[in-house]
């Protein structure tokens, strides 16, 4: 096929969506589903007061005047709107995924898969981005997102090899439990845990209940009819690990599984491969990254001290 990736490109930037492919909501859904309806200020100044008063009683708050303009020459009924210069910002800023995305295949937690980039690793990119930064970084945290659960991550200081004996592997042991089920009249939810065992442990553990943190409220009040969102944040002097949800979810579960490590039973700063794998069904990650600072926006403020009536 004689085309450039100029020409693919090209074709991309002026094709209509509705010729490759666009996602589209139903027909009709109920206003409580959207969240906000972002509004440039000169197409709302262009409606009619009738129908500005009306949109601002439909929407109440969810509504966004933004400070653009678009140009409303191009925009006729019933016809496609052609790009222009005002949708250059967004042309040139794509909504990607970030981060590693990979599906966890079922194996009762036997087949350990290696992630591609290791904490060391990610510690000397994150220093070649910045002209000024401590090599001796000693906070790490790890975004994920994940659907269903059921899955352990581990950070190991090797490579781990069940065909090896390893007598110097160690291992942070964190498992995400399966949601639990919303139709039944009892809650029930397994442990999540923090643990510092070897992975193929973790059977023995659920029935022991041999862990260094545990919680099986973990998913309460939080949505897991999607993906959702964990972070686990890791601090090299002090030793401590800490689990939580992260995004829309850390809003409604301030829940969180932590644990103050020993550098006799493990250190942390010595652990740098990380494994994930699944129990009884596949776990799909997505946006997996490795940083050393918090991403603020999966970190939504709240105020905990909040009472009714203040």
């Amino acid at each position: 096929m004689n085309v450039s990736l100029t020409e693919i490109i090209q074709r991309w930037m002026t094709a209509d969506s509705h010729e490759v492919f666009e996602g589209h909501l139903p027909q009709l859904i109920p206003l409580d589903y959207i969240d906000c309806v972002y509004m440039p200020k000169n197409i709302f100044q262009s409606l009619s007061a009738e129908t500005q008063k009306s949109v601002q009683h439909v929407f109440k708050d969810s509504l966004v005047i933004t400070n653009h303009d678009i140009d409303l020459s191009l925009i006729k009924a019933g016809s496609t709107v052609s790009l222009d210069a005002t949708r250059q910002v967004y042309q040139n800023k794509p909504g990607t995924t970030n981060g590693i995305v990979i599906t966890t295949p079922a194996s009762k937690f036997e087949e350990q898969i290696v992630l591609p980039v290791t904490i060391s690793q990610s510690r000397i990119l994150y220093c070649l981005d910045r002209a000024q930064t401590s090599h001796n970084l000693e906070l790490i945290y790890i975004y994920w997102q994940a659907m269903n659960g059921d899955l352990i991550l581990t950070i190991s200081n090797e490579t781990i090899n069940p065909e090896k004996d390893q007598t110097k592997l160690r291992c942070l042991v964190c498992y995400i439990a399966e949601k639990p089920s919303t139709t039944t009249d009892d809650y029930h939810e397994v442990y999540s845990y923090l643990n510092d065992d070897n992975p193929y442990q973790h059977e023995t553990n659920i029935y022991t209940n041999e862990f260094k943190a545990k919680s099986n409220v973990f998913y309460r009040g939080c949505n897991a009819d999607d993906f959702l969102t964990f972070c686990l944040k890791i601090n090299h002097n002090s030793g401590k690990g800490i689990l939580s949800h992260a995004g829309p979810n850390g809003t409604y579960n301030h829940e969180t599984i932590e644990y103050q490590f020993d550098k006799s039973e493990l250190d942390l700063s010595q652990i740098d491969f990380i494994h994930v794998n699944a129990g009884n069904q596949d776990v799909p990650i997505r946006n997996f990254t490795i940083n050393h600072e918090p991403i603020l926006e999966l970190h939504p403020s709240s105020d905990n001290d909040f009472k009714l009536g203040t």
